[in-house]
């Protein structure tokens, strides 16, 4: 078969298994995965092959984060407790420089305050999560993900406040409007942002790691 004409995986699977896969394993694994799901198309079509790679994607990046929790298990909770807590300090930072920053300059005089509040929940939601991301990656190398994963899992809890909230709050109106699904839903964007932030910060940083081969983490010189 022509390699134009040849099956494909979905890609975004195939770019997940990727950044989760081992470096040892960076060709065993998906070639595996590959290989299968070849032979799948060409016997129950294309559309039922990437049904089960999806599913064998989604079971090989649990299985390997397992794998690194088991062999790792101290190194990859600090890690991701060292993450929360780099969050939390930088976001307190960022508020206090705010208050200083609007008690000592007539800030509002020359830049509206919806713009200036937009600016700084993108600094506190998206560019320090992504840097928090980067950071707990870089010193958790062959953990990346793992680590990523589980900080974003804890940083993500208030999804199920948010839950309760959206189920059982009472509709609110504003001019005769119900204001609560555009209130619930900007409520989750602001609880994502922050975890899915610190998932592509991790993610870049693997992505590099592997390009350039890597270098030595703060991590190996405990080991």
């Amino acid at each position: 078969m022509p390699e134009s004409s040849a099956p494909r995986p979905p890609v975004a699977a195939s770019w997940l298994v990727d950044l989760f896969v081992p470096s040892n394993q960076t060709e065993s694994i998906p070639g595996d995965l590959l290989e299968e799901f070849t032979e799948k198309a060409a016997h129950t079509g294309l559309s039922a092959a990437r049904r089960w790679y999806i599913r064998q994607v989604a079971g090989t990046i649990t299985h390997l984060i397992a794998l690194q929790l088991r062999a790792s298990p101290w190194t990859i909770i600090g890690a991701a407790a060292g993450g929360i807590l780099m969050m939390s300090c930088g976001e307190r930072a960022a508020y206090s420089a705010m208050a200083i920053l609007l008690a000592q300059f007539p800030v509002y005089e020359y830049v509206k305050p919806g713009i200036v509040w937009l600016i700084h929940a993108a600094a506190v939601r998206m560019l320090w999560p992504l840097i928090i991301g980067w950071g707990v990656a870089a010193i958790s190398k062959g953990r990346e993900m793992a680590v990523a994963v589980i900080l974003s899992g804890v940083l993500s809890i208030a999804v199920f406040p948010w839950l309760l909230h959206f189920v059982w709050l009472p509709p609110v109106y504003l001019d005769g409007l119900p204001s609560t699904l555009y209130f619930h839903a900007t409520s989750l964007i602001r609880i994502l942002l922050p975890p899915v932030c610190v998932l592509i910060g991790a993610a870049i940083r693997r992505r590099r790691a592997c390009l350039g081969g890597g270098s030595p983490s703060i991590a190996d010189g405990f080991q």
